[in-house]
C-alpha cells in the first residue's frame, strides 16, 4: 500500500575546525510518494501516524511492526489535524463524541428505501425537500429544516432540486382533468429490535401533497387499512 512507502531525505556534511573533524547528519520528516491526488489522505495519515508514534526519524520500517497507540493519543492527533485546517482544535465535547463513535456501541440506522436503486429514480435533493415523518395524530412533519449551522434547507439544496414540489390537481366538473396523476411515493418502515407490532405512525410517509389528496378522497379507516394490511396467520401490523 502507498501508506507503507515511507521515504526519508538524509543530509550529511563534514566540518573541520582547528584540526578537529566533525561529521554531521540529519534527515527530513517521512515522505510518501503518490501518483494521484486520491492517495493524498492515506499518505498524509501515514505521516501523521508516524510522527506521533515514534521518535526515530530513520525508522523507515515503522509499519512492519507498528506500536499500539492509546485512544488519548489518537484524539490528540485528530485535534491537531483539525487545528491545522481551521485554526483551533477540538473541544472536550467533540473529542468525547469521536471517542464514542470509535469505541461505543455500534448502531445501525436504516435508510431504506433511499438506496442506490431508489436514488436513480428520485434525486437525493428531492428526498431532503419532501422527507416527512408522521408525528402525533398522524400529522406529517418535515424534521429537516436547516443545513448546519443555520442555513435554510431550500437555500442550500434549492439549486439541486430536479423539479418543483408536486402539486396534485383535483378533478373538475368539466372533466378536463378527471384523473389524479400518479406520483412516485417512497415508503419505508422504522426497524425496531423488539417484536412489538408497528403502528401506522411508525412509517415514513409520502409527500404532503399526495397525503392531502388521500385524506380528501379516502376515509381515515381506508388509509389505515391500505398502510397496514390485514393479519396473516395471526401476524400483521
Amino acid at each position: 500500500m502507498v501508506t507503507e512507502e515511507l521515504h526519508s531525505i538524509a543530509f550529511e556534511t563534514q566540518i573541520c575546525l582547528y584540526g578537529l573533524t566533525i561529521d554531521l547528519e540529519t534527515s527530513s520528516l517521512p515522505v510518501v510518494m503518490i501518483s494521484n491526488v486520491s492517495q493524498l489522505p492515506n499518505a498524509w495519515a501515514a505521516i501523521i501516524w508516524y510522527n506521533v508514534s515514534t521518535n526515530d526519524c530513520q525508522n523507515l520500517v515503522f509499519f512492519n511492526n507498528p506500536p499500539s497507540v492509546t485512544l488519548s493519543q489518537l484524539l490528540e492527533v485528530m485535534s491537531w489535524q483539525f487545528s491545522s485546517y481551521v485554526g483551533r482544535g477540538l473541544n472536550s465535547d467533540q473529542l468525547n463524541m469521536l471517542a464514542e463513535k470509535l469505541t461505543g456501541e455500534v448502531r445501525f440506522h436504516s435508510v431504506e428505501p433511499y438506496n442506490k436503486g431508489r436514488l436513480s429514480a428520485l434525486p437525493f435533493a428531492d428526498i431532503l425537500r419532501d422527507y416527512k415523518v408522521i408525528m402525533a395524530e398522524n400529522i406529517p412533519e418535515n424534521p429537516l429544516k436547516y443545513l448546519y449551522p443555520d442555513i435554510p434547507k431550500d437555500k442550500a439544496f434549492g439549486k439541486h432540486y430536479s423539479s418543483q414540489p408536486c402539486e396534485v390537481s383535483r378533478p373538475t366538473e368539466r372533466g378536463d382533468k378527471g384523473y389524479v396523476p400518479s406520483v412516485f411515493i417512497p415508503i419505508s418502515t422504522i426497524r425496531s429490535d423488539s417484536m412489538e407490532p408497528q403502528s401506522p405512525s411508525d412509517l415514513l410517509p409520502m409527500s404532503p401533497s399526495v397525503y392531502a389528496v388521500l385524506r380528501e378522497n379516502l376515509s381515515p379507516a381506508t388509509i389505515e387499512t391500505a398502510v397496514c394490511p390485514p393479519p396473516f396467520n395471526g401476524l400483521g401490523c
